[in-house]
């Protein structure tokens, strides 16, 4: 369940990493922080039991390259 968690979460990143970098014109790769609200990954996975999404955020898949502050889900993606 982790697994497809961390693949929603990284494929809703990356979305909004690709969208950033071509709304500022980037053309090169770079470093960006990016981040989404809480809210939009669990609408995104309202399907999935409530318990297994905080299992996720206290599981190493999420803390290796997310944090969460406040109602914001926080990392760091090349793109």
């Amino acid at each position: 369940m982790n697994q497809l968690l961390l693949h929603t979460l990284r494929k809703e990143i990356d979305t909004r990493a690709m969208y950033m970098k071509f709304t500022k014109g980037i053309e090169e790769t770079d470093r960006m922080f990016v981040e989404l609200a809480k809210n939009v990954f669990l609408d995104q996975v309202r399907d999935y039991n409530q318990h297994n999404v905080e299992q996720f955020f206290q599981s190493s898949l999420f803390t290796k390259d997310f944090k969460l502050e406040g109602d914001y889900i926080k990392t760091v993606r090349e793109i």
